[in-house]
């Protein structure tokens, strides 16, 4: 046999990419963090401007469709919303006046709700229509995870503490928006790939809160940047 008989040698299959974690914190502005598994995350926040409902919807899902083609996500991730329930006012003795409601969540603007829901319907219907999966996670789960601590006294000790949380892992953002996405991204890789996340939250001196679920499946397939749109 010759040299030019011999039998080729089949190539070495490369290695599977890991997962790519897009995480989604959407509000009137949202906070985006993507990265392999096992990689460093990069972020951006946008802002949907707009003179109708009709208008900011329409930007956002343009911002979502740019951010999945740049970074090809095998998973997207979001917060779940949460609905604030305000307080009922209290009765008092017969013969008074109703007592005027407690200090406590303030009435709900049903613009922002609108805006709110919205942007969650165009995350599922980008997601449904590119074939991506999409699971969700509430903020307490991932910001205990992430921070180690499952109280931290009201809305702006929490957010101080993701920041300061990111900040220790050398992703530094002075935007809250930002942070919560970059929570979310660590949450969701410790559910993906725990051991890599384990090593990550090690390295940053976090204490690891192992509690909460990444396992409310919507869809079944598994920067730095801060823009303001005109």
């Amino acid at each position: 046999m010759s040299a030019g008989d011999l039998p080729l040698a089949s190539p070495t299959p490369s290695p599977p990419m890991p997962p790519m974690i897009l995480a989604l914190d959407t509000a009137t502005t949202s906070g985006a963090a993507w990265g392999n598994v096992g990689t460093q995350p990069q972020w951006t926040a946008f802002t949907a401007k707009g003179a109708s409902l009709g208008a900011k919807l329409w930007r956002f899902r343009a911002w979502l469709n740019s951010v999945i083609d740049e970074t090809n996500p095998t998973l997207i991730v979001y917060e779940s919303r949460y609905l604030p329930v305000g307080r009922q006012p209290r009765v008092v003795r017969a013969g008074t006046a109703v007592g005027v409601a407690p200090a406590g969540t303030p009435p709900i603007n049903i613009d922002v709700l609108k805006l709110l829901l919205g942007i969650d319907g165009e995350v599922h219907e980008v997601a449904f229509g590119r074939v991506i999966e999409l699971r969700e996670a509430t903020s307490a789960e991932f910001i205990a995870y992430f921070t180690g601590k499952a109280r931290h006294g009201g809305r702006a000790a929490k957010k101080a503490a993701t920041i300061a949380a990111c900040d220790r892992m050398g992703w530094v953002t002075e935007s809250d928006d930002v942070a919560d996405a970059l929570a979310l991204w660590a949450f969701a890789e410790h559910k993906v790939a725990p051991e890599i996340a384990a090593r990550r939250m090690a390295g940053a001196g976090v204490e690891l809160g192992l509690r909460g679920t990444l396992d409310r499946p919507v869809q079944t397939r598994i920067g730095r940047r801060e823009v303001d749109d005109d």
